[in-house]
């Protein structure tokens, strides 16, 4: 905010220039508003004020400029100052003077979006620069608060959609293992719903067989210390390293078939205060693995053919 030129605040009229912050008043009594005119003759930022005895004139002001901050009685003539929050709809603050034992309208204009209220006394109109610094300042700290939790919210919903629509399996775990949220990819494959799935341990959700072997689930079965993917995720939580391409064999419940699975899986580091989470991802690779091996058994067999004849024999190409 522009520092106080050395020359006074010119005259209290309406200015089209940008760079002078300007304050409305809205009071009927012509003392109080002259008190609050002379109290920010002695101010140390520059405002230009402009003043109005009615709500009328109040809106015909604020149809033309949106000040910096709007100061009004709360009785006025023509109405209660109070609809000047309503106009404001959030583009600027609104700090409400009340009489002596009208308290408890004010609160209710806080209720309303009122930054402030001000009983009115002498004190009160001498300290109105500082009573309107610090409006302006709550009321920028307010609406950045406002805009983060937008941006925030907006992020949020971003990263909702590309969780749900992505082909590929992601669920959130927390620092103990447990599911925060699973995709409906991840979903599909447990055959598990969303809310059935939180709270549960990573394998145990997608019925990893190991996890039955012992009553505390997963990361106690015979073969849950060489599980690559479960000491994957454990330094990830423990260190903040993510990992990537985990390849793990495994075998599935899916009620009371079993199905040989192997999955592709990456974990990324979440940081929430002192601790990891952590967002794993899987892909099931089953089927290429599948035709992978088959192609490496046909190769194996062709070269024991080969290597088995006395037989002079060549691969050639369509040329010859």
């Amino acid at each position: 905010m522009p520092r106080r030129e050395t020359q006074p605040v010119e005259t209290y009229m309406l200015t089209d220039d940008p760079l002078v912050p300007l304050i409305l008043v809205v009071e009927s009594d012509e003392n109080h508003t002259k008190l609050i005119q002379r109290s920010f003759e002695t101010a140390s930022e520059v405002y230009r004020l402009t003043t109005a005895s009615s709500l009328r004139e109040a809106f015909q002001i604020l149809e033309k400029h949106t000040p910096l901050l709007v100061v009004t009685d709360f009785r006025l003539a023509d109405g209660d100052g109070s609809r000047l929050i309503e106009l404001a709809q959030n583009k600027y603050p609104v700090v409400i003077l009340t009489a002596q034992g009208s308290e408890r309208l004010a609160v209710e204009s806080i209720k309303t979006g009122a930054i402030d209220y001000v009983v009115k006394s002498v004190e009160s109109f001498a300290a109105m620069p500082r009573i309107a610094l610090r409006a302006i300042r709550d009321w920028s700290l307010i609406q950045k608060r406002l805009r983060a939790e937008a941006e925030l919210a907006r992020s949020r919903a971003e990263l909702k959609t590309i969780y749900d629509h992505a082909p590929v399996m992601m669920c959130l775990v927390d620092a103990n293992r447990r599911v925060l949220y699973a995709n409906p990819a991840f979903t599909a494959f447990t055959d598990v719903s969303g809310d059935d799935l939180i709270g549960g341990q990573t394998c145990d959700v997608f019925g990893c067989i190991d996890a039955l072997d012992d009553p505390r689930g997963c990361g106690f079965g015979l073969n849950c210390p060489e599980c690559t993917l479960r000491l994957a995720i454990e330094d990830t939580l423990k260190t903040g390293t993510g990992h990537h391409n985990i390849e793990k064999r495994t075998t599935l419940i899916r009620g009371d078939q079993l199905h040989e699975v192997v999955l592709l899986g990456s974990t990324a580091p979440i940081q929430v205060n002192d601790r990891y989470n952590l967002l794993l991802c899987l892909h099931d690779i089953t089927g290429r693995k599948k035709t992978e091996e088959e192609l490496v058994c046909q190769a194996d067999f062709t070269r024991r053919i080969f290597n088995s004849t006395d037989a002079h024999l060549a691969v050639v190409d369509a040329d010859g």
